[in-house]
C-alpha cells in the first residue's frame, strides 16, 4: 500500500511533481524513514524553511518518535521514526507532510527519495538501532 502526494510546481517550476509513500503496513516494529530531498542550487535555505514551518505540528503527531532534519551542500535529509505502521500511515496523509511537499515542490532538483526501512540490529544493541 502507498500514498501517492502530487503538488504544482510554482510559476516556471517544470509543472506537476509527485512522489509515493510506501506507507509502513508492510513494516513490522517500529518504523524509519529516511527521506532524501535534493534541492535546485540556492534553494536549500528555503527547503530548510519549509521544514522549519511543518516540523512543529509533525512533532505534535501521534506516534512521531523521531522526525529529525538535516541539511547538506544541496539536500535535506529527514531521519523519522514511527511507534507503528498506523501513525506513519496517518502521518503520510496528513497536512504537515502535505504542506511540505507543497512547499519543497518547485525546489526540487531530483525526484524525492523516500524509504522505509526496518532496522537491522547488529553490534551493540543500543547503538544500532533507533
Amino acid at each position: 500500500m502507498s500514498a501517492h502526494l502530487t503538488w504544482q510546481h510554482g510559476p516556471g517550476g517544470g509543472g506537476i511533481g509527485s512522489f509515493d509513500i510506501p506507507f509502513a503496513l508492510e513494516v513490522a516494529g517500529m518504523p524509519v524513514v529516511v527521506a532524501t530531498v535534493r534541492t535546485k542550487p540556492g534553494e536549500l535555505e528555503t527547503a530548510l524553511d519549509v521544514f522549519r514551518s511543518h516540523a512543529p505540528a509533525v512533532h505534535e503527531e501521534d506516534g512521531c518518535l523521531l522526525y529529525a532534519v538535516h541539511a547538506g551542500e544541496d539536500r535535506v535529509v529527514v531521519v523519522e521514526n514511527w511507534a507503528d505502521g498506523a501513525a506513519l500511515d496517518a502521518h503520510s496523509r496528513g497536512a504537515a507532510l502535505a504542506g511540505i511537499a507543497a512547499g519543497v515542490g518547485g525546489l526540487l532538483a531530483a525526484p524525492m527519495d523516500v524509504a522505509v526501512l526496518d532496522a537491522v540490529p547488529m553490534g551493540d544493541p543500543g547503538k544500532s538501532t533507533l
